[in-house]
């Protein structure tokens, strides 16, 4: 049930600050949460990250305005936080595909997002599949790696990651030196951001960065897929109902899993996603 209680406390303080400046940082630390399971859970529930959903209600809220009052455009701009009327005007035709001057005779054609809220549901679909196993330190050899809290706001940043990293080379020569053919990303919630480790299991450890899986119980969960979606899917099936079944351990390391083989071309790469969970 943790996923709820940090949504619905990240529901109020986004509503509270639509109009208020502020970073994942800041909501992190008034909410005394990672910004990762912030963003990562609210994304799952709502399929929207935490800016999307913030610029969504900001434009609705901004067409409300112009619909109920005879505002000028330089002071709606002001109040919605755009620099000039001009800058408002654009971003406000692009997100509702008409002009702030058509709004009021073509209302219907708005694109509005309400405030949202919670509530529960029931489905017929079963829960992605996992189990529990305990894993024992693993040393891994490769590179570190640090995001920001801005760059989680990314759907896609650990894709991005591996595509990066394969384009200039260094996992073509990591798994080389691999043990099992298999790479690992491990990623630890820290201070202002993640921790990332890519790296393989490998004797040769003088040449690289090291680091290690920790020893603790894990749920596995398998899947096939393409890089782009496969773990998104995974983290949606857990927030939305394996969070209700198990107590997965949050602000701890979590390990993505690749085959040697994988290709971003490929819709049935076999992957795997390990999280902590406690041992009750």
């Amino acid at each position: 049930m943790q996923s709820i209680e940090v949504i619905q406390k990240s529901i109020v303080y986004l509503e509270d600050h639509l109009l208020t400046p502020f970073t994942l940082d800041d909501m992190s630390d008034y909410l005394e949460e990672s910004a990762f399971h912030i963003n990562q859970s609210f994304t799952m529930i709502t399929g929207m990250n935490i800016d999307e959903y913030v610029y969504s209600r900001k434009m609705t809220e901004a067409a409300k305005y112009l619909l109920n009052g005879n505002y000028r455009l330089v002071d709606v701009a002001e109040k919605y936080g755009f620099n000039n009327a001009h800058e408002f005007s654009t971003a406000f035709s692009e997100f509702h595909s008409i002009s702030p001057l058509q709004a009021r005779s073509n209302p219907e054609r708005l694109k509005m997002q309400e405030r949202i809220y919670l509530q529960l549901s029931v489905t017929q679909i079963p829960p992605i599949h996992y189990k529990i196993k305990p894993i024992e330190n693993i040393e891994i050899v490769g590179k570190s790696i640090r995001l920001s809290n801005e760059d989680l706001l990314n759907h896609f940043f650990i894709p991005d990651l591996i595509y990066n990293e394969n384009r200039d080379g260094l996992i073509d020569t990591l798994l080389k030196i691999s043990s099992d053919n298999k790479l690992y990303v491990t990623l630890q919630p820290v201070f202002n951001g993640v921790q990332l480790f890519l790296g393989v299991k490998s004797p040769r450890t003088y040449e690289y960065e090291t680091s290690f899986i920790h020893s603790m119980n894990y749920a596995m969960f398998h899947s096939r897929g393409n890089l782009d979606y496969i773990f998104n899917e995974i983290w949606y099936s857990i927030e939305r109902q394996v969070d209700l079944q198990i107590n997965y351990l949050r602000n701890e390391q979590y390990i993505y899993v690749f085959p040697g083989d994988y290709a971003f071309d490929n819709d049935l790469n076999k992957v795997e996603l390990l999280i902590p969970v406690s041992k009750a």
